[in-house]
C-alpha cells in the first residue's frame, strides 16, 4: 500500500514539475493556474505531514496536548457564541446542537 501511494505522490510531484516548467501552455486557462496552486497547496500539506511521521516523536505528545487544548477553547468559545445566537434567536435546534 506504501508504494501504491509513494507513486502517487510522485506522479502528482512530476506533473506539477511539468506543469510549472510549462506555463506558456497553460496560462491561457484561468482555472488551471487556481487549480494547480490548490493542488500544491494539498502536496506542501501531505509532504509536511510525511515529515512529522518519518520524523521522531520526542515531545510529540506534549505539542499534541497544547494544540487540543487550543483548540478545545476555540471550540468553546465559538459555541458559546453560537448558543447565545440560537437562544436570541429562539433556534432551539443550532442550540441543541452547540450546548456541549
Amino acid at each position: 500500500m506504501k508504494n501504491e501511494l509513494s507513486n502517487r505522490v510522485n506522479m502528482i510531484n512530476a506533473t506539477i514539475t511539468f506543469c510549472d516548467g510549462h506555463t506558456t501552455v497553460t496560462m491561457s486557462i484561468p482555472d488551471f493556474a487556481i487549480l494547480l496552486a490548490a493542488i500544491k497547496a494539498k502536496m506542501l500539506l501531505i509532504n509536511s505531514y510525511n515529515q512529522i511521521g518519518d520524523g521522531t516523536t520526542k515531545g510529540v505528545t506534549l505539542d499534541t496536548n497544547a494544540l487540543r487544548k487550543a483548540m478545545t477553547t476555540l471550540a468553546v468559545k465559538c459555541a458559546n457564541a453560537t448558543l447565545a445566537f440560537a437562544n436570541s434567536t429562539n433556534n432551539n435546534t443550532l442550540a441543541a446542537l452547540v450546548n456541549f
